[in-house]
Parts: C-alpha cells; structure tokens; sequence
C-alpha cells in the first residue's frame, strides 16, 4: 500500500455524496401521479394516493397524531383528527424542525432551520393494486415500518422510497417522521405534574412512533396489510429508535419483528438529561439549557442568578416560559447559538433514549430485557458495516484534508486510516450487535445478524474511492430499498462496472429483510434461493453481504466483545510506525470506545 497522500479529484463534495446516502434520496425521485385507484378509507377520512416508481402507489402525508405545537409541545401524541371530502395525499409532508447540514436532503445553508414541529405524518408504499384488488383477510400483506436516522436530530421518513421494496417482494412499507432534537427528547422534574407518566419520560419521540405503530395496525388493512405482521426496521438512530422500541413495555403487542442496522445505542438517566455536568449530568441537559434561556431572555442576569430563579419556580411557570418560545430558540440553546454568533452550526449534542423507567426501563442491558419489552418475544436482526466510521474519518482533518471546495481530498497515512476504521468500526459493532443480541439471548434466541462489506465504489481518476469509503455508515441503505437513484452522487458511487455485482447483493438483501417480514426468520430469503441464515447463537454467527468477487454472501463465526477489540489494537502490525498506536487509542477514547484516559495513562498515550 502507498505510504504517501493518495488524493481524490472528485467533481463533488463528499459532504453531498454522505448527505445522498443517509436519505435514500427521496429528493431526486420524480412526483407522484394522483391515481383514482389509490383511493382508500382509513380512520380519519378517505385518502387518494398516487402511482410512483416501481409500479407502486404512495400515500404521502398521513396525519397519525395532532400536531405537537403550543400547549401540545411536550406532550405524548393525541389522534390525529378527522378530515372532511377526500384528502389528496401525493405532497410528501414537512420534516420535523432541524437544522441543514453535512447530512441533510435540504437545500438550505448549512445552519439554517427548516421543517415544522407540525410534522407527525407518515408515508405508505404498496404494490399497485387497484380498489377492488386490495389483498384482504389472509392474503394480506407483511408490513415493514422505516424508522430514519440522522442523530435523532435530522432526518425525515419521506426521503426513503419503499416503492421496489414494496412492489417486488410483497409487503408494505411505510416510512415515519417523529420529533426530532429536544422537541423530541426532553426529560425536566416539572414535566412531573404536568400529565401522564410518559409524558414525564421525556421521550416524546418514543411515544410518536408508538402512537404510529397504533395508527398502523388500526388503518393498514386498508392498503392490504397485515396488522398482526408488523416489522419495525431502522438505520443508525433509527436503529437506536428500534430498540428502544424493543425495550419499551408500552411497545408490546404492536410488532411482531425488529431489525437494526448500524445501531449505537447510548441510554441517558433521568439524571444525566437534566442534570449539569458539574451535578453528574450529561452535556446540554434540559437543566443547563433552561438557565441559558433565561440568561438570553433577560429573566435573569446570569446563569447563576438563574439557578436561584429556577429554584423558586413553580413546575408551571417553567414548562410555561419554555413553551412561550419558539422553537428555534430552543434548539439554539443547545448549539450555544442564541447570541446568533455560530449560525452554521448544524450538529449538537442532547441527551435522549432516556432510561425514565416507564417508557424505557432502567438498568444494564440484561435488566432491561428483563424489565419486559418485545425483546424477549419477538424475532430481531441487528448489523452493521464493516467499515462504519470511515464515513466519520474521511471529514476529520487528522485524517484527511480537503482543498478546492471538497474537490481535492488526501488522506495523510492510509494504513493508519484504515487501522483506525477498523478497530473503531469494531467497537460500533460490539455496541450495537453484539451486545444487545447478547443480552436479548438471556430470553429469545430468535434472532440474527449481519455485516454489510460492499466496497466497490468505483475508481475515479485513478484513485480508489473503495478504499476512503469503503462499506461505510449508511451505504447498505439504498441494497435494503433496491433505490440506487441518488442524483448527482450517482456516477460517483455506481457504475456499469459494479452494477451486477451491486444487484445481486441489493437483492439478497431485500429478499431476506421481506422474508423476515413474511415468515419471522430470514430463512434463505424470500426467494429461498440465498444461503441459510443462521441464527445469531453462542458462537456470534453472522451473515456476510457482499460480491461474489469478495466471497459472496456466506455464514461466518465472528464472536466479539469489548475486551478483544482492545486486544485486536494492541496486536494489531499495522501500528507500528511512531505513535500510530496511541493515535488509535485516543480515537477510541475519545470516541468513548472501551478505552478510558485512565487506559491512555497506563499504555503510555495519554500525552
């Protein structure tokens, strides 16, 4: 391998091609046609959907809950209301509030709020069937709900098609918004007095996709689906959102499988989400942002003057200055931005899959399989992408540099960039297979996993692109859904040269994730012709996706845990150049990744 920067002319920045793929993109697809015979009748009112790509109908838009605004903010979900006259639902809705970035579909400046807090909708993929063919009784169909990522603060359920999906292997797929950022995920001590004991969990957004999934199973046999085969799937925080799913007891009854992909799951206590962090708690707890506010709304003249303040506050008179504000301002609390100083910053950090005990329960991950959500009755598959984090290195100007707006992109050291993915993208997935399946194996061992390796970008002017990118974060997306139109993205990620290999891993895929949804069990797909899928089991089974080129799909034992991804560096001969070592374990530590400060000073890195 070259030890010299290997740099990548690419007429598009990489900041586009991962913002394409974390939305399988929905923003190139052509509109929906307004089709006569997607007419349906659900709770609310008659709905008339429209013909799409696939040879599929689309029902875009579907209120499942009224809007969470005003005196609603904070509050679990209420029905959505009845509508008079037919309602025309071929405009995909608005996103839930969040800020543009590195990794969002709009085409706003980066820092710039787009969106709505009204936005509960969510969006139905079906074959096309016409009025009087609509599958009923027991030939309805599996139904497969999409819960997006994108940090839990970006994202939105209309950017994903399930038109192929759909269509070629008899289900349907419906896609979900839910609150996003602390609209969504908000735990204070004066949400107490204020209603039921969910709403004081402050994980609204947990409670939106239960109040989905409720909407789902009462008005999904109206396009054919089967109420009583409902499979939850979702990426990276929608994958976190899946197993909180999992977990949760207010969740049981209302799916009958689950699938993770790219799970990071990372639970907050009570304490954590809002206390400060002087006090234990996590950064930019609901505590720390209310004395902001009250510092930028001239309540108080400093943070401290705004502690006393807070301590003679009524729970009411809080949650009423919070409410009064809009919004925005809530959300530039927490990326400190409320003096309009920083207004690209587009990411933030926040608490949220709050372990509140109610809606998720307390404890370790064993407990809290115990403490009695679907986890322990229902058929789960969790993976994830050999090459996670280089998604993450490639923009880390430690790794990388870019000039010429993104157009040049060198990477410095290329072994230790890929050492540095592969140990790191290691620890993602002990945290976010291995030990959840492991826990989840104490009460159900009905489950699988997997590791997506597809890396055949294609070589642009002589440079590797599978090599930068390789099967980084999100990059199975676009395999699951069988949707590869990404707009501009498209040559630069796919091309005739890595089409049939491409398809036959993206069918694979999409055969097992039907079967899964028809039968329980991934089995040899829904085709029956793919290889067995074996069950996850004791000795960490797994079932590898890629090309025949880089042997194909096929079973593998794989068992890994915390302590032998710190054994793998430490053994690793790739790292031993200068300190490239220690570079590695600072990253993990950095990344919270089973290696401490205390480690650092012990291996001889900590400087």
């Amino acid at each position: 391998m070259q030890h010299y920067g290997i740099i990548f002319r690419i007429s598009f920045s990489l900041v586009f091609l991962a913002m394409g793929l974390l939305a399988s993109c929905g923003k190139y697809d052509p509109p929906a046609e307004l089709d006569p015979n997607a007419r349906r009748t659900v709770e609310q009112g008659t709905l008339i959907g429209g013909t799409h790509l696939y040879n599929s109908h689309v029902w875009y838009g579907i209120p499942y809950a009224m809007p969470p605004v005003g005196a609603m903010r904070w509050k679990a979900p209420s029905p959505a209301k009845p509508w008079t006259g037919e309602r025309h639902a071929v405009e995909k809705p608005s996103e839930c509030l969040q800020l543009a970035g590195s990794y969002s579909t709009s085409e706003k400046e980066s820092g710039e709020f787009f969106g709505s807090e009204d936005c509960l909708y969510l969006n139905v993929h079906a074959p096309r069937f016409e009025p009087g063919s609509v599958p009923k009784g027991k030939d309805r169909l599996p139904v497969m709900v999409w819960i997006h990522g994108g940090a839990n603060h970006q994202g939105a359920g209309a950017e994903y098609h399930g038109g192929n999906l759909a269509s070629t292997h008899n289900v349907i797929v419906v896609t979900v918004n839910y609150r996003l950022g602390p609209m969504g995920w908000f735990y204070h001590p004066a949400l107490k007095g204020s209603g039921t004991a969910e709403e004081a969990s402050g994980n609204f957004a947990i409670l939106d996709l239960i109040a989905a999934l409720k909407w789902i199973r009462a008005n999904i046999s109206a396009f054919g689906g089967d109420p009583t085969r409902i499979t939850i799937f979702g990426e990276s925080a929608g994958g976190n959102n899946v197993l909180s799913l999992l977990l949760s007891p207010k969740a049981k009854g209302l799916f009958q499988g689950a699938i993770m992909q790219s799970a990071y799951p990372r639970p907050k206590t009570k304490e954590e989400a809002s206390l400060s962090v002087d006090d234990g708690g996590y950064e930019n707890s609901s505590g720390e942002n209310l004395l902001r506010l009250l510092v930028a709304e001239g309540k108080a003249p400093s943070e401290q003057e705004a502690g006393k303040m807070v301590g003679s506050m009524s729970d009411d008179e809080i949650l009423s200055f919070l409410r009064s504000l809009s919004a925005t301002r809530v959300i530039d609390a927490y990326r400190q931005n409320l003096d309009g100083e920083n207004p690209e910053a587009s990411g933030y950090s926040f608490p949220n899959l709050i372990q509140d005990g109610v809606v998720i329960p307390r404890g370790d991950w064993k407990s809290m399989v115990r403490a009695g959500g679907p986890a322990n009755s229902v058929p789960v598959i969790a993976g994830g992408n050999r090459d996670e984090q280089k998604l993450y290195l490639a923009l880390d100007d430690r790794f990388t540099s870019r000039s010429f707006f993104n157009l040049n992109i060198t990477i410095f050291e290329p072994e230790l960039y890929d050492a540095t993915s592969r140990h790191s993208s290691d620890a993602w997935r002990v945290i976010g297979v291995h030990e959840p399946l492991s826990a989840i194996q104490t009460a159900n061992r009905d489950f699988y996993a997997y590791r997506f390796e597809w890396d055949e970008e294609p070589v642009v002017l002589g440079n590797d692109l599978g090599q930068f990118l390789g099967a980084a974060h999100a990059f199975e997306i676009p395999f699951v859904f069988g949707h590869f139109s990404l707009g501009p993205a498209d040559r630069y990620m796919f091309s005739d040269e890595n089409l049939e290999g491409r398809l036959q891993v993206s069918d694979a895929m999409m055969s097992y994730w039907a079967g899964f949804a028809h039968r329980g069990a991934p089995g040899k797909g829904l085709a029956e012709k793919h290889p067995e899928w074996q069950p996850y089991g004791n000795s960490g089974r797994l079932m590898i996706f890629d090309t025949q080129a880089d042997g194909g799909i096929r079973m593998v034992d794989q068992p890994l845990d915390a302590k032998k991804v710190v054994q793998n560096i430490a053994s690793d001969p790739v790292l031993v150049k200068a300190d490239w070592r220690c570079k590695v374990y600072r990253y993990m530590e950095e990344k919270g990744r089973f290696v401490t400060g205390e480690d650092l000073k012990r291996l001889g890195c900590a400087n």
